[in-house]
């Protein structure tokens, strides 16, 4: 539905300036896991996306045009024709990856490793959820080795050593027995799993976010795994599966909030969690519970249909694209609640190049529940009617609203300086341009 925008004069009220971040730090920031050392087996089914050749026909054209700037994996050792093969084809897209240094690699190695990329590793990273079972001596032992041997390595030592990747640490807890890592990595590393929880919920990223800052000592905190389970087909209920799942539409709704709340909340770069599904929706006749693996691909399942996530991100990696270099300009805006939804409102500001403002906002309340017998339903967010006043003048108006199905609707407008009355504001990404 388009929404009316009734157009007055500014009048003359003090405004908070805002400097904004530049557009392209959205592109910029995001990656995604690729598995592509997975391949066909006894266990796939025909058509497998990971198997050949479904990864040629479907994962890298969706790479090719999705805006994707950085891939996380494979690591250093198994290298095969296979692999060497999809590691070609993403370096020619202009792909950058990242690299995780398992416990126990061959430093002896890491030369090979760094050319078999062409040199285009963005990072490498310490071992993977170390923290599922280690102590933290034994993680900052080994990432203690890891940061010894990219120093030690002439060729390498100028890419940064991340942290491992974290998720069920207690700062607390590690303070008392261990020193932070910053003097072993060069930023943070943290998994932000949420379960079906929507970003804003509650203190998830807040608390993630905290939990890093404390244990990496400071460090700027990069989230190299961030994802949802779609549900699987006949997973009608949480008491299907140990980890809850979201429908698609949901799905796409929510990560876009999520990579651009992400960056509001001051994380670095992100790695979604995964291109596409690598487990079936097998149901366990033992266990009642579908594999709890299933349906972490963003763009694709596991046969390689799309997903609306896939669209969506990539619609908002290409609106927000810009790599031209400048310095933004502030500017004075003020939001003001009106009538309707009062909930959780969250709004971010991004200028481009060309001096076109971005101004993004949402309500950041969940769209997904369930019902009075625990089955999985979703959830009406009732709008927010609000006034935006711009403390410069606009030229020209323009709309975006990002729709679950990974289309963008645009409702254009001629510019009228200063006071926006009765703007709608949904639980779905919309990005206000002008100048």
């Amino acid at each position: 539905m388009r929404t009316l925008f009734v157009l007055a004069l500014m009048t003359s009220t003090a405004l908070a300036q805002t400097m904004p971040k530049p557009a392209d730090t959205i592109p910029q920031s995001f990656g995604i896991v690729d598995h592509m050392a997975f391949h066909d087996n006894v266990n796939t089914p025909p058509g497998f996306v990971y198997g050949d050749p479904q990864y040629d026909a479907i994962i890298q054209p969706w790479l090719a045009k999705s805006g994707v700037r950085f891939i996380r994996g494979p690591s250093c050792t198994g290298f095969n024709s296979m692999i060497l093969h999809r590691i070609q084809e993403s370096l020619a897209l202009g792909i950058k990856f990242s690299i995780v240094l398992e416990q126990g690699f061959n430093a002896s190695t890491l030369d090979a490793c760094y050319n078999n990329f062409a040199g285009q590793i963005n990072d490498y990273e310490g071992s993977n959820e170390p923290d599922l079972g280690e102590r933290c001596a034994a993680i900052t032992a080994n990432q203690t080795i890891a940061w010894n041997a990219v120093q030690a390595d002439a060729l390498i030592k100028h890419v940064p050593l991340w942290g491992p990747s974290l998720t069920l640490t207690n700062p607390v807890n590690w303070l008392a027995n261990c020193a932070p890592l910053n003097k072993v990595a060069a930023a943070g590393n943290w998994h932000t799993y949420i379960h079906a929880a929507n970003p804003e919920a509650g203190i998830w990223m807040t608390s993630y976010l905290d939990h890093c800052n404390k244990v990496f000592g400071g460090e700027t905190c990069n989230i190299t795994e961030f994802g949802y389970r779609t549900c699987q087909p006949g997973e009608t209920s949480p008491s299907l599966n140990r980890i809850a799942c979201v429908s698609q539409p949901i799905s796409a709704r929510y990560f876009t909030r999520w990579v651009l709340y992400n960056k509001k909340l001051g994380y670095g770069q992100m790695y979604a969690h995964q291109i596409a599904d690598n487990h079936g929706p097998a149901l366990n006749p033992t266990t009642g519970q579908y594999d709890e693996q299933s349906g972490y691909g963003v763009a694709f399942d596991w046969l390689g249909v799309p997903k609306p996530a896939g669209a969506t991100l990539s619609t908002l990696l290409a609106r927000f694209k810009d790599p031209t270099t400048f310095s933004p300009t502030p500017l004075a805006y003020a939001i003001t609640h009106v009538s309707g939804n009062a909930g959780v409102r969250i709004d971010d500001l991004y200028q481009k190049s060309t001096g076109e403002y971005m101004l993004v906002v949402w309500l950041g309340q969940p769209g997904w529940g369930v019902d009075s017998i625990n089955n999985y339903i979703p959830v009406t967010v009732a709008p927010e009617v609000v006034n935006i006043q711009l403390g410069t003048s606009a030229t020209s108006i323009s709309i975006d609203t990002y729709e679950d199905d990974g289309s963008v609707v645009t409702v254009r407008h001629a510019g009228v300086a200063g006071l926006f009355r009765d703007v709608k504001v949904t639980d779905k990404i919309r990005v206000i341009r002008f100048k």
